[in-house]
């Protein structure tokens, strides 16, 4: 009978520890669900800073890769090929430019397919709030930017064959040259690790 008694104490205080658990569990997760608006709501403010940032980005290249096509195909040309350190900093700058489209284009692709970091990560917090839909608007945001930065890679590579085509015209004994776009494409030029 001691021994009944014993086990029937041990399994009320288990019966209780175990209420009391379930409790706080309840307790935890009905203050979670209080919070689910506010991660809500912060889930489309990063969302927006992600699109606005990658459009920040996209817009500057667009910006570089306009001046420096005017300096390879416009009038100014001639001064290229005949500095050779102009042409060697033309170079670097598009191979980093090509560098960082790359990267992004591979970043839109991952985040378009819910693939990776970023939105792929936050794949679980779009079905919080419904939100296929937003995630279908951002993944076909984020295609359309992966097609972008494709046509600025073109740009790119174009520019670089350019460049070549012009180092081959260049003359022995290159002289310092072309002051207009030196000062133009250089002057503002982000690093790669700026855009």
């Amino acid at each position: 009978a001691q021994r009944r008694r014993e086990v029937l104490e041990t399994s009320v205080c288990m019966a209780r520890s175990v209420e009391a658990g379930l409790a706080e569990r309840s307790s935890a997760a009905t203050e979670a669900l209080g919070a689910l608006p506010r991660l809500e709501e912060q889930q489309g403010l990063v969302e927006q800073a992600c699109l606005d940032s990658d459009q920040r980005r996209r817009a500057d290249l667009e910006d570089l890769v306009a001046v420096w096509h005017e300096c390879l195909w416009g009038p100014e040309s001639s001064h290229i090929s005949r500095d050779a350190q102009l042409a060697a900093s033309f170079r670097d700058g598009h191979r980093r430019a090509v560098d960082i489209v790359e990267r992004a284009i591979s970043e839109a692709d991952e985040l378009a397919t819910g693939m990776g970091g970023g939105f792929g990560s936050l794949d679980g917090l779009f079905a919080l709030n419904g939100g296929n839909e937003a995630k279908q608007v951002a993944a076909k945001q984020l295609s359309q930017a992966a097609a972008l930065y494709r046509d600025i890679e073109k740009q790119l590579q174009e520019n670089l064959a350019r460049l070549n085509e012009l180092e081959a015209l260049a003359p022995t004994g290159n002289a310092p040259g072309a002051a207009f776009c030196s000062s133009t494409v250089f002057a503002n030029c982000p690093d790669a690790d700026g855009i």
